[in-house]
Order: C-alpha cells, then structure tokens, then sequence
C-alpha cells in the first residue's frame, strides 16, 4: 500500500486544499475501514433513501460503471475522489 499515491489519486490536483489532514499508519486506516464495514453492514436500514448520488468525472477509486449499474440518478462532478471540496454548505 503506497499512501503517497493513495492521496495524489484521492485528492488530484487538490492536493494542497488537504495538505493539513492527518493520515495514519497504513494498519490504522485498514482498521478504519474495516470498522466502516462492519458498521455498515450493522445497520442496515433498507428505507433510507438516497435522493441524490454524487460520482466523480475522475474517481480512481470508485469506477463510474460501477455506480451507473447501481444508481439510477447521478450527479457528476467534475473533481477526484474527494469531492468535498466542491461544496461550500451541507445544504
């Protein structure tokens, strides 16, 4: 696992916008995730409904494909993996 290259395809060419995130050891973020994992098969909650779906035109984590057979309507943003900063509210 290279982190390095993890975040240049995470973050692209915004790269300096996340220059201050903290990032753990490669085992504290498997951990991390598999934690994730774990709670999401938890709880889950079949009547939650996503009423809107964000992918990436440049995801290299997620492929487009993917997402296009899961979900019916997407919104696309032209941003990497990390799209947050697309937003300037959670409204």
């Amino acid at each position: 696992f290279d982190l390095t290259a993890f975040k240049k395809s995470l973050f692209k060419e915004r790269e300096n916008e996340a220059k201050d995130f903290i990032f753990k050891d490669e085992k504290d973020l498997k951990t991390e995730l598999e934690k994730l994992f774990e709670f999401a098969l938890k709880e889950r909650n079949e009547s939650f409904i996503w009423d809107k779906i964000y992918s990436s035109n440049h995801d290299e984590i997620f492929p487009q494909n993917a997402l296009k057979n899961t979900f019916s309507k997407l919104i696309f943003l032209d941003e990497p993996h990390f799209a947050f900063f697309h937003f300037k509210t959670w409204d």
